[in-house]
């Protein structure tokens, strides 16, 4: 098993399109750079621990979700399965959607 640089990018860049955070929200929220964080999701860098599990605090996902892109337990798989319907969304759509899921989780 080797470590895709742009794979894990990738994923994080998702994960963050679908909780609406800027390039410049998560770097700020991780306490990185801009340009750090930007190369971080091309996959032209790679990462230290600490700022793994930042990310992954900031994206409330797990390392293993972002690192192999498994999951470890069922709340993490729904969380990735709400995020990718979000970003799937059509644009027009995606905030209602988000508004709407926020109104239904504070009210359980």
């Amino acid at each position: 098993m080797t470590y895709d640089r742009k794979a894990v990018g990738n994923e994080i860049r998702k994960r963050r399109l679908a909780l609406g955070l800027t390039q410049e929200q998560a770097a700020e929220k991780i306490d990185r750079a801009l340009r750090f964080y930007s190369r971080i999701e091309l996959g032209d860098v790679g990462m230290s621990v600490d700022t793994l599990l930042e990310i992954c605090g900031m994206l409330k996902t797990t390392p293993d979700a972002l690192l192999i892109g498994k999951a470890s337990d069922d709340a993490a798989t729904n969380y990735q399965w709400i995020a990718e319907a979000i970003v799937n969304c059509p644009v027009a759509k995606r905030q209602t959607a988000i508004d709407l899921l926020k109104v239904y989780l504070k009210s359980i």
